[in-house]
């Protein structure tokens, strides 16, 4: 089964401190139409990295999806200059994903 839901924003929560608890250094809260929470990214040093198929979907629906550090420019980059955004779970693979729609080969972004 695929779980598919709109991107339409988000939230960053960035947390400091030597000493904190989180394992997380950043993670960034997804919502769909009418600011309604569909999932949350989870971005973590490597000595905190989760093992493959750590990304999971709760009965309400929601997706957590785990990323290295290093992919949190990538991540906010889509996030920033892709529309629309799709967030999947495929239940399959125990996977999440961020999607694009179909775009045309050589397609240029373009200043309103």
């Amino acid at each position: 089964m695929v779980s598919k839901g709109q991107i339409d924003s988000y939230m960053i929560n960035y947390n400091g401190g030597v000493k904190t608890n989180l394992s997380y250094r950043v993670t960034i809260n997804l919502y769909g139409p009418n600011h309604k929470y569909i999932g949350t990214v989870y971005f973590s040093p490597p000595k905190y990295d989760e093992p493959a198929g750590s990304d999971s979907i709760s009965s309400g629906g929601y997706v957590r999806m785990f990323y290295a550090m290093d992919d949190y420019l990538r991540i906010l980059d889509l996030l920033r200059n892709e529309k629309p955004l799709y967030l999947y779970y495929l239940e399959n693979v125990k996977a999440g994903r961020i999607s694009t729609s179909f775009e045309e080969i050589g397609e240029e972004e373009t200043e309103p």
